[in-house]
């Protein structure tokens, strides 16, 4: 049976990882270049901090300075262009997912909604359109509202198609994002073939993309579930070796691959490579709660079934911390209904 290498990261260069810290770097220069130049608020500024708030973002590096950024940005486009622009409404897109990223996803929900009624009245089957109403789906991801975000990104998708031909780049992030949703839904068949699809286009529009690794992750994670190891190996080792080469051995994003391989390795009873990349994984100071507390669970579970029970106690503990934590907050600030939805989906370490 084919396995993944987990072992492979560490002969790999850190150029990409730099590159990455790079492209942060002159996109913050940028604005304030623009900034100097032309002092005030101006559409340019508003674009650059855009493109700056999205690099942070694609590269899974957000925190408290981003928000501010983004919050910035939101403040610039309106004066700008004008409060109910399309400037305004990407910004809005960008701030839900910078609110998720910092597991403020309660916050985020009427941040996308207030971008929506934007664009379905001012510019409706727009790009913009379509990017915030994608942005609401992933909310509703995080907050385990699977129907808002089956329909969100079927909204986003079918515009998606309308705007471009079979071949629209936009399309491959617009079928990514329903295959998950169908994924956490139940539907594999209907996950595998948004994935598939979207797979197709990238390497036929766009080989040398850096986001072919995610796509890759995906769709490795849908054959684990369907117990087809050899597929899923083959699917996470190119995307091991793809967010390597983008992002660097090192990077949040290679660690969000690795609790999938750490998966794997449990299934085919290869528990010292399993915990050790579940251990990498868990260095990602990056990543949400909700998924940190999904990765200690599944740390336990494998513990457990490697025979290591002590260790597998702590962790299961510390995933039902977490999540009981973060639910809390959660609970504080959405509605009832959308608080259940959650709560229903939310790691519980200790019933593992």
């Amino acid at each position: 049976m084919a396995v993944a290498c987990i072992g492979c990261a560490g002969a790999q260069p850190n150029s990409s990882k730099d590159t990455q810290a790079n492209e942060i770097v002159k996109a913050r220069d940028k604005v304030h270049a623009i900034e100097t130049a032309h002092p005030g608020n101006s559409v340019e500024l508003a674009d650059a901090l855009d493109h700056l708030i999205d690099v942070q973002v694609d590269a899974g590096v957000v925190d408290a300075q981003t928000l501010a950024e983004v919050n910035h940005e939101i403040e610039v486009a309106a004066a700008a262009a004008g409060a109910r622009s399309k400037n305004v409404v990407t910004a809005l897109g960008r701030q839900a997912a910078v609110l998720v990223a910092l597991n403020r996803a309660a916050e985020a929900r009427p941040v996308a909604e207030r971008g929506i009624e934007i664009a379905e009245k001012e510019f409706p089957g727009s790009e913009q359109h379509s990017t915030v109403v994608d942005a609401l789906g992933f909310v509703c991801m995080r907050l385990g509202d699977y129907p808002c975000a089956l329909h969100a990104y079927e909204v986003s998708l079918a515009i998606t198609r309308k705007i471009g031909g079979p071949d629209n780049p936009e399309l491959m992030s617009a079928l990514n994002d329903l295959g998950s949703v169908k994924f956490y839904m139940g539907d594999l068949d209907g996950a595998n073939e948004a994935d598939e699809e979207a797979l197709a286009i990238m390497y036929r529009v766009s080989p040398n993309d850096r986001h072919i690794g995610y796509l890759e992750n995906n769709l490795g994670t849908h054959y684990l579930k369907l117990q087809k190891f050899e597929k899923a190996a083959e699917h996470l080792n190119r995307a091991h070796d793809s967010l390597v080469k983008s992002y660097g051995p090192d990077s949040s994003m290679v660690m969000q691959v690795n609790h999938n391989l750490a998966t794997l390795y449990t299934r085919t009873g290869q528990f010292p490579l399993a915990w050790k990349a579940y251990e990498f994984s868990l260095e990602n100071k990056y990543e949400t709660l909700d998924v940190q507390a999904m990765v200690h669970a599944l740390f336990s579970l494998s513990l457990a079934q490697g025979g290591k029970p002590a260790r597998a106690v702590q962790e299961g503990l510390a995933s039902a911390r977490i999540s009981r934590e973060t639910f809390v907050l959660q609970g504080r600030t959405l509605p009832e209904r959308q608080a259940l939805a959650y709560a229903a989906t939310r790691p519980h370490g200790v019933d593992m």
